[in-house]
């Protein structure tokens, strides 16, 4: 039998994503199965007191309409945020009581042991 070739190393699979280091500060309201269909804003049901989002205004109830320009309604906007280098800054516009209103804020360190999220 003939020799295999050595492998290239310039085409070894790349390595796989680090996991996040990044947190967003808040955690949203589930989606219901049926929301799928609706895609209903989510609202921020829980904050982290002494994170980015808090002190940039943002408070327990309040609707996130968009993260960085993207549509608030797809789980993939707040994913993003999570690769993020913690310190960074993001915009983030969300309604409370009817009136939209848009801030940055910064990226949170993640915690051990703490939702992904959180």
């Amino acid at each position: 039998p003939a020799a295999r070739p050595a492998p290239d190393s310039r085409f070894a699979p790349a390595a796989p994503p680090l996991p996040p280091t990044a947190s967003a500060g808040w955690e949203l309201s589930r989606r219901r199965r049926d929301d799928a269909a609706r895609l209903e804003f989510r609202r921020v049901t829980r904050l982290r007191l002494d994170g980015g989002a808090w002190r940039a205004g943002v408070r327990e109830g309040d609707e996130v309409i968009a993260v960085d320009g993207r549509d608030g309604r797809l789980d993939s906007s707040v994913i993003a945020l999570l690769y993020k280098r913690p310190g960074s800054r993001y915009t983030l516009r969300f309604r409370r009581g009817g009136v939209e209103r848009e801030v940055i804020a910064q990226v949170d360190q993640a915690r051990l042991g703490a939702p992904r999220h959180f």
